[in-house]
């Protein structure tokens, strides 16, 4: 056992970072103090980490490109966090001249807050988001769903335009319960038939929405954040950005959904993040309770600007009409140079699977594995190595969890 100097000398708290996110270092000045400049009129004057980061934010907000070395090449005494006030401070003089943000201390919504981390709020363009949300009976988990949706109406700067997928809904009370939602003008009601096909009628609820972004949100899910609306609307419609999702919770208060990470095979390629952590854990480096790029989010919950999403086509109903089909979208996004976001400020929790099941056997299994293995066959040269899920974490083990062995 080590003792003295040589126990103190231990190397543990290790921060692998990921590649250069802006939306993220506008939060968090997470690019540490080891970076290198080409140029000498590039670098700051000072040697201290915060300095460093100032000056990869103004390089990355002019358009530069950033590089990242994803190996360990050094190691520090002490880790060095955010102190309060100053990052927000730095980020506020380096958005100043956008009026259309303001820049405040962040507050998590859920997690640990992150000390010092900033929080960049975006004054939505767009007047109306349209909230389309399928169903097929499902009563018990529709009403409160919708009744989250319809009470928080009133907290957000966008107007609420709510369509319901009706699949073939054949139990009264739900025939009734939106009957009275389309007679009130509380939702307009859009029935479908045929074999289930969750791209196929979503694409065809987009034909008649009337926002100028959307939200593709499942039935069993519940309204947490009450601004969710404006929020998700003032990421979605950011010219860079293509699809928003939200952080999804268990009944329990666990985490469901922290965006996707990817991992270099064909066999499970992709797998939530953050899946069972407490609501109280920030995650790894702060990244539950931030805004980050992931390589894809659930379509649980997920937000897109109306334009951008015909012209990337929809939701491939032919090839994925019950899995796969939002990550699909969200690559043939980042094909097209977009951004994908996980944003932690809207918050749902989310009934995962009560109104299909799981995929976990027979033919739903069946489904499952041929959509991962053709979402692979896609995308997996392209997307398979994560840029955003340092190379150094255990691929077997849960995402930032555990460490590769040294080669």
């Amino acid at each position: 056992e080590l003792e003295g100097e040589a126990a103190s000398a231990r190397r543990h708290t290790p921060l692998l970072r990921p590649a250069l996110d802006l939306d993220l270092l506008c939060q968090v000045p997470y690019v540490g103090a080891c970076i290198a400049f080409r140029g000498g009129e590039h670098a700051p004057t000072s040697l201290d980490a915060e300095a460093g980061a100032v000056a990869v934010l103004r390089l990355a907000l002019e358009g530069r490109r950033i590089a990242h070395v994803p190996a360990i090449l050094f190691s520090a005494r002490q880790s060095v966090a955010a102190n309060d006030g100053a990052w927000v401070a730095q980020v506020g003089a380096a958005l100043a001249s956008d009026a259309s943000v303001s820049v405040v201390p962040a507050e998590a919504l859920f997690g640990a807050p992150v000390a010092g981390a900033a929080r960049i709020k975006r004054r939505p363009a767009s007047q109306i988001v349209s909230v389309i949300v399928p169903t097929r009976n499902a009563l018990d988990l529709l009403k409160p769903c919708l009744d989250s949706v319809l009470a928080a109406a009133a907290d957000n700067r966008t107007e609420l335009d709510l369509i319901v997928i009706d699949h073939e809904s054949d139990d009264p009370a739900t025939q009734a319960y939106l009957a009275d939602l389309n007679a009130k003008g509380l939702a307009r009601i859009i029935r479908y038939e045929g074999r289930f096909n969750f791209a196929l009628m979503n694409n065809l609820a987009v034909e008649q929405a009337r926002g100028e972004v959307l939200v593709f949100l499942n039935n069993d899910t519940v309204v947490i954040s009450r601004d969710w609306q404006a929020e998700m609307a003032s990421q979605a419609e950011r010219p860079d950005v293509a699809c928003v999702g939200a952080g999804l919770l268990y009944s329990d208060g666990t985490l469901q959904h922290a965006g996707f990470v990817a991992r270099e095979r064909e066999a499970n390629f992709l797998i939530h993040d953050g899946v069972g952590a407490a609501s109280s854990d920030a995650g790894y480096l702060g990244r539950y309770a931030l805004l980050h790029r992931t390589v894809a989010v659930t379509g649980a919950c997920l937000a897109m600007e109306t334009k951008k999403f015909k012209a990337l086509g929809g939701f491939d109903a032919a090839h994925f009409p019950v899995e796969g089909n939002d990550v699909d979208l969200c690559m043939r996004a980042q094909s097209q140079g977009l951004k994908v976001l996980y944003d932690p400020y809207v918050a749902f929790y989310h009934l995962e699977s009560k109104t299909r099941g799981f995929s976990r056997e027979g033919e739903k299994l069946k489904v499952a594995e041929a959509s991962g293995r053709l979402l692979w066959s896609r995308w997996g040269e392209q997307f398979g190595v994560d840029p955003f899920y340092n190379k150094r974490f255990d691929r077997e083990a849960r995402p930032f969890t555990r460490l590769r062995p040294l080669s």
